[in-house]
């Protein structure tokens, strides 16, 4: 979920946009609103948005002069962690520990630097829109692969990728052109 924080002096503006983030961005959480720039600058000290909506000419400032205020704050920074909800548990791990995530019906299966696995109750496709951001890459239905743990593409064999564990994640024939070019773009 993408933490957003509104900035507008005009409250028709902040309405507007919540609904459009409500109707057109569902992974977009309102986590506070202000009406100016010193409002805003005030909240902001004490919470860390993911994306920040600045109004750039308001009443009491511009929008460019709260950036100018808060020199320290950095969004859009990427989650180090993630909760994985298993049947008994709820596990926080490292991100980068993460080598791919393999489907298994309605579950994921999570396999980890060190050859640890975890069997979590979401489907692939709930990871693959939380991860993308993260370097992970859908090369098949099944498998969605880290692309820090990617050893080489081995075309041969209908093509899979070989992954620093040894594993071979198979790459379905209508990704492959997608993954050549993602592979040379890293």
């Amino acid at each position: 979920m993408i933490k957003a924080f509104i900035i507008a002096d005009i409250q028709q503006a902040r309405i507007t946009l919540k609904k459009d983030l409500e109707t057109y961005a569902s992974d977009v959480q309102i986590i506070g609103e202000a009406n100016g720039v010193i409002e805003g600058a005030k909240l902001l000290k004490n919470i860390q948005p993911d994306i920040l909506f600045l109004d750039i000419q308001m009443q009491d400032e511009s929008g460019f002069d709260l950036l100018d205020i808060l020199k320290d704050i950095s969004f859009k920074k990427p989650n180090e962690s993630l909760a994985l909800h298993t049947q008994d548990k709820i596990h926080i791990v490292n991100i980068n520990d993460i080598l791919r995530c393999e489907s298994s019906v309605n579950y994921t299966e999570f396999h980890f630097s060190g050859g640890k696995k975890l069997l979590v109750t979401k489907t692939l496709k709930d990871f693959e829109d939380l991860l993308s951001d993260q370097g992970f890459y859908r090369v098949h239905q099944s498998h969605l692969v880290n692309t820090k743990y990617i050893k080489e593409f081995v075309k041969t064999d209908g093509g899979y990728l070989l992954m620093n564990d040894g594993f071979n994640a198979p790459v379905s024939a209508r990704k492959t052109i997608e993954v050549i070019k993602m592979l040379q773009e890293l």
